[in-house]
C-alpha cells in the first residue's frame, strides 16, 4: 500500500490578488505523477494558511485548497482527503482582548492540571475564523476534536492511518518568544495507545515557542 503526503504550509493568504492563489493547478499537476500509483493523497495544511486569521482570508483558501481538489479528481480517481492544523497567523489578534490576554499571562503562574475550559475557550478565540474554515472544507476523518487536539482516521485498504494535530498556537500573540507557550501533550500520549497501522504528528512550526510542560487536564 502506497499513499503520498502532500504539505502546503506558510500559504500567509491576504487576500484574492496573492499570487499563490493562481497556482493551484500547478500544485496539483506536481501531483499527477504520483497519483496513479498511490491508493490515497493526503493534503496536510501545516499552519499559517491565513496571513492574519480573517474570514475573508479563509474564503480565499477554500476557493484555493477546492482548485486543486478539483484539479486532482479530473485527473484521477484517487481519493484525496484534508488534513490541517493552525498556526499563529491563523490568528486574528483583533479579537485579542484583554481578558485573553489575562489569562495567557496568568497560565505560567498557576498549576497546569487547574486550567479550565473556559481559560482555553479564551485562548482559542482569536482562531475562531480558522475552526468555522475547518468546519468548511477538513471534517471528513475527523474523529476528535476540542480546539486543542484533534485527530483524522483513515482506513485504506483496511489499514487505519492516524493523523494527531496539535494547536500549539492556541496561547500565540503577536509578538511570540521561544518557550512562552504551555500545551497539553497528555492525552495525545494516551491515544498513542489505540491500535492503528501508522501515526503522524502534525504541529505549526512554532512548536518551537512551547516549553516543555504540559496540562494534566487534558
Amino acid at each position: 500500500m502506497k499513499i503520498a503526503i502532500v504539505q502546503l504550509s506558510d500559504i500567509h493568504i491576504t487576500s484574492d490578488t496573492d499570487p499563490v492563489l493562481q497556482r493551484a493547478e500547478l500544485i496539483a499537476s506536481s501531483l499527477y505523477q504520483y497519483a496513479e500509483c498511490v491508493k490515497q493523497i493526503f493534503l496536510v495544511l501545516s499552519g499559517d494558511i491565513a496571513y492574519s486569521g480573517k474570514e475573508e482570508q479563509y474564503d480565499c483558501a477554500s476557493t484555493f485548497i477546492n482548485q486543486i481538489l478539483d484539479s486532482l479528481k479530473n485527473e484521477y480517481r484517487t481519493p484525496v482527503s484534508i488534513v490541517m492544523v493552525p498556526g499563529n497567523h491563523d490568528c486574528d489578534f483583533e479579537k485579542n482582548t484583554s481578558v485573553r490576554k489575562a489569562v495567557i499571562a496568568d497560565l505560567n503562574n498557576v498549576p497546569l492540571e487547574t486550567i479550565d475550559e473556559a481559560q482555553i475557550d479564551q485562548c482559542v478565540s482569536v482562531q475562531e475564523a480558522y475552526f468555522l474554515f475547518q468546519k468548511r472544507i477538513a471534517e471528513h476523518g475527523l474523529i476528535h476534536d476540542d480546539h486543542l487536539w484533534a485527530q483524522y482516521r483513515f482506513e485504506v485498504r483496511g489499514k487505519a492511518i492516524l493523523f494527531d494535530c496539535l494547536n500549539v498556537a492556541w496561547v500565540s500573540n503577536i509578538n511570540e518568544r521561544q518557550g512562552g507557550g504551555v500545551f497539553s501533550i497528555s492525552k495525545v500520549l494516551w491515544q498513542d495507545k489505540r491500535i492503528s497501522r501508522y501515526s503522524f504528528r502534525c504541529s505549526t512550526s512554532s512548536y518551537a515557542l512551547v516549553k516543555s510542560r504540559t496540562v494534566s487536564r487534558c
